[in-house]
């Protein structure tokens, strides 16, 4: 029988992302305010006629900017492979990484193992979370191109029992003597 489980984390944004969102708002509806006022008033005599263009331009162009700066990541569990997807704006999916679960060289608990974590080398580092919740796990895996992966997750238990069946009996017995 088929194995597979999917997950959707929906990236909380900073503060520091949510302010500059809101200056980008602001400053991008002056700048249409401006423009449309130009080419009503025909402030600027013969170029008056292509501040409308720019302003739908500008417009437009701050939707997609807005829109692109909303983050998720899928994760898939299908026969003891596990695949991360980071999705951009609900419209550009790409792939991060994509592995076996019989790779998986250490699994566990972040929280509990963040500050050994930290004095480690790792190739590449996969944070696909909001790092500022509880419950997130790690898992290292070595990857064909990405090397010595770091992968930190937010799974729901369906995934992580999922994830726990596919892994090696050494990982397994890791994972299950913390619990």
């Amino acid at each position: 029988m088929d194995t597979f489980f999917e997950q959707i984390i929906v990236r909380k944004p900073k503060a520091v992302e949510l302010v500059f969102r809101a200056l980008m708002i602001a400053t991008g509806v002056l700048a249409v305010i401006v423009m449309l006022f130009i080419a009503t008033f025909r402030l600027m005599g013969a170029f008056s006629g292509f501040f409308v263009p720019l302003a739908f331009g500008l417009g437009v162009g701050l939707y997609f900017a807005l829109k692109s700066s909303y983050v998720e990541y899928e994760y898939s569990l299908t026969n003891g492979y596990f695949d991360i997807d980071k999705i951009i704006g609900k419209r550009k999916r790409k792939r991060m990484i994509s592995t076996s679960c019989a790779k998986f060289e250490e699994f566990g608990s972040y929280d509990e193992n963040k500050q050994r974590l930290a004095s480690r080398q790792f190739d590449t580092k996969i944070l696909a979370a909001n790092l500022m919740d509880n419950d997130l796990y790690y898992a290292v895996v070595r990857h064909k191109d990405l090397g010595a992966v770091l992968i930190v997750i937010q799974p729901d238990e369906r995934v992580k029992t999922g994830l726990k069946k596919f892994m090696p009996r050494q990982v397994q017995k890791d994972v299950l003597s913390r619990d």
